[in-house]
């Protein structure tokens, strides 16, 4: 539906502007509205676009309760990769806020990045991986940096491409 498709828009332009009153308030219409169209995949995206916005300005503890009653429900027929989205922005604000024990959190981040290899794709697999460096870097967490950290090496170098947010601009010898 185009209504909806503008509004899911809107919500990430919102986002991305750090208005996160606005991209809240636009993602849950559009939530609603993918839900009254029976679009599974699309509520998932926009519920995430809502979280992401939550998790930014300091409500993480909501993005966990609204993704946990989201991926508590029916999945079914929803495509699986933008299921492990929605687990992946729940494992963010888990750690962002005092709702996640570390072993959940690395259960919902070693699924999708299993997933995601396992399908050959490379940006969520990335962002899994950046999230895993994250819980590995908090002061609480006993699993090793280092195997992490060399995963995402390889990927990135299996990728042919920068990672996301490095420079693309050629280097220049003297």
């Amino acid at each position: 539906d185009l209504q909806q498709d503008t509004l899911s828009r809107r919500a990430v332009v919102a986002l991305e502007r750090g208005a996160f009153d606005r991209a809240i308030e636009l993602a849950g219409e559009a939530a609603e509205l993918s839900r009254h169209l029976g679009d599974l995949d699309r509520l998932l995206v926009n519920r995430c676009h809502g979280a992401d916005a939550r998790i930014r300005c300091g409500l993480s503890a909501d993005a966990v309760t609204e993704l946990r009653g989201l991926l508590d429900g029916p999945l079914d027929r929803a495509e699986p990769r933008n299921v492990d989205y929605a687990r992946m922005v729940l494992a963010d604000a888990m750690m962002r806020s005092d709702r996640g024990e570390d072993a959940a959190i690395r259960d919902l981040l070693d699924g999708c990045r299993r997933r995601a290899r396992r399908r050959g794709a490379m940006r969520p697999h990335l962002f899994s991986l950046v999230l895993e460096l994250e819980r590995r870097a908090r002061p609480e967490c006993p699993d090793a940096f280092t195997a992490a950290w060399r995963e995402y090496e390889t990927v990135v170098a299996d990728s042919h491409s920068p990672p996301p947010g490095a420079s693309t601009r050629p280097s220049w010898r003297t």
